[in-house]
């Protein structure tokens, strides 16, 4: 069998031109054409050379082994002096990736990663409100009764030479609802529309329940004392007198 025949009567046949080879190979020309010659003798030889028939035969979907062993049978081919572009396409490595394309590589992975770390916190903190009861309204509830109880911490603000408490309440911003309970007995449940004012006077302590704190000025034994909290707040406080 004549390997440089039987290739390019193939080629031919595949309807591919040796600058086609050349080309899908990455062998020069000059090799294919005396591949094609059995010229052997004219390639780089030695692993070079079965390099240029294997990637040449597999190009032709031919049997590569087959085309070797023919070439071994022809005995051993003198190596040449190696020129620059000797490499058979079997040999070239892959090039090497640029700089910028590592860097953006890297970038997209350390987003990823970021955007997988913030997405598991929020499913995670999501997750946690919810078993625990911890949602805005919740939260919102839980400060409403610190306030609640802040705000129910007697004050002493009675002149301790004054016998007795007299609290004045003048409704100036908005009507409001109270409930005024003096020495432990309920005075007075309702509510006052603006520009009224209401004084009650108990012996020891007053407590004073607002529906609207920052509508009502408040007056405790001739001492302004303002409103006790802001408009549209639920105020609970507790005068008495300092002994």
């Amino acid at each position: 069998m004549e390997i440089g025949e039987t290739l390019r009567k193939t080629r031919e046949a595949r309807g591919l031109s040796l600058e086609d080879v050349a080309q899908l190979t990455k062998i020069n020309l000059r090799y294919i054409k005396a591949i094609e010659n059995d010229s052997f003798d004219a390639l780089p030889g030695g692993v070079y050379t079965r390099g240029f028939l294997r990637s040449y035969a597999r190009l032709l979907d031919l049997d590569h082994r087959e085309l070797l062993s023919e070439f071994e049978k022809q005995g051993p081919v003198e190596i040449n002096n190696l020129p620059e572009d000797h490499t058979p396409a079997a040999f070239i490595f892959p090039p090497k990736e640029p700089k910028s394309v590592k860097i953006l590589k890297k970038t997209a992975y350390y987003l990823a990663f970021v955007i997988i770390i913030t997405l598991a916190g929020y499913l995670f903190w999501t997750h946690i409100v919810k078993f625990n009861g911890l949602g805005p309204e919740a939260v919102k509830h839980t400060n409403l009764i610190e306030n609640l109880k802040k705000d129910t911490r007697q004050e002493e603000t009675a002149a301790a030479n004054q016998k007795g408490l007299n609290v004045v309440l003048e409704v100036t911003g908005g009507k409001c609802w109270m409930r005024i309970t003096s020495d432990g007995v309920i005075k007075f449940t309702g509510t006052i529309a603006a520009g009224d004012t209401k004084s009650f006077q108990a012996s020891e302590r007053i407590n004073i329940r607002l529906g609207n704190a920052g509508a009502v000025k408040v007056t405790v034994n001739g001492r302004v004392i303002g409103p006790l909290g802001k408009k549209g707040e639920v105020i609970e406080k507790e005068f008495t007198v300092q002994k």
